[in-house]
C-alpha cells in the first residue's frame, strides 16, 4: 500500500493542490494529512474560507433548509476511505482511522480525542444555524446516535484487519459522544448509546 494513494486538496472551483508533509515528501498516508495541514496554514485558510462560503450560500438560498438535507450532512453521508477500501464511514471512523494509520510510537490519543470533540462541536454549531432552538438538541442527538450505531457496526472491520489493541481508544471516542449527549439531557438517546457502548466493550473483551 506504500505510495499507492496521494492525498491532495481538491475544491470545486480551485486548482488541485498536492499535499506535502513536513519532511518534504508527498502525503500518501491518512495520518499524514494532519501533518500536511499543520505546516500549510494557507491550505487550512483556503478550506475554511471555501466552507464558510458554501454554508453562507446554503443559508441564503431560496430553498427549504433543514439539517437532514444540508450540505454538511450530505458530505458526511458519503464518508469513505479509498486508501483502506472502506465506505459507510461515520464521524467516529475519522478519528479511529487516524489511530490505525499512525505508527504506534507516533500516535497521541489526546490529539484524536480532541479532533473527535471538535467534530461534534462543529456539527452542533452548524445545525444551530438552521434548526429552531427548541428542536436543536433532539435533532443533533438523533444524528449522533445514528453515527454511533454506524461506528459500532464498523468496529468488527477494524478488529478483523488490525492486530493492534485499540479497544481502549474506541471506548474513549464513544465516551466523548455519550457524555455530550448526557450533558444535553437527552436521556432516551443517552441510554441507547450507553447500552451500545457497554455491549461493544463486552464483545471486544
Amino acid at each position: 500500500m506504500e505510495g499507492k494513494y496521494l492525498y491532495r486538496l481538491e475544491l470545486n472551483d480551485l486548482e488541485p493542490e498536492e499535499f506535502v508533509v513536513s519532511n518534504g515528501t508527498p502525503c500518501d498516508h491518512y495520518y499524514e494529512v494532519l501533518d500536511a495541514l499543520t505546516i500549510n496554514p494557507v491550505a487550512v485558510q483556503t478550506i475554511l474560507s471555501y466552507m464558510k462560503e458554501k454554508f453562507a450560500d446554503e443559508r441564503n438560498s431560496s430553498g427549504k433548509l433543514d439539517f437532514e438535507h444540508s450540505y454538511l450532512r450530505r458530505q458526511i453521508n458519503e464518508l469513505a476511505s479509498i486508501e483502506y477500501g472502506k465506505d459507510g464511514l461515520s464521524i467516529f471512523d475519522v478519528t479511529l482511522l487516524l489511530k490505525v494509520s499512525t505508527p504506534s510510537a507516533e500516535f497521541d490519543k489526546t490529539v484524536g480525542k480532541g479532533i473527535m470533540r471538535e467534530i461534534l462541536t462543529l456539527i452542533y454549531e452548524y445545525a444551530q444555524t438552521m434548526v429552531l432552538e427548541a428542536d436543536l438538541d433532539r435533532i443533533y442527538g438523533k444524528f449522533v446516535l445514528e453515527q454511533f450505531e454506524m461506528f459500532d457496526k464498523n468496529i468488527d472491520w477494524y478488529m478483523d484487519n488490525w492486530k493492534d489493541n485499540f479497544s481502549d481508544y474506541i471506548n474513549d471516542l464513544m465516551r466523548i459522544a455519550v457524555s455530550d449527549i448526557e450533558r444535553k439531557k437527552l436521556t432516551d438517546i443517552y441510554e441507547k448509546m450507553r447500552k451500545i457502548m457497554k455491549e461493544s466493550s463486552k464483545k471486544r473483551g
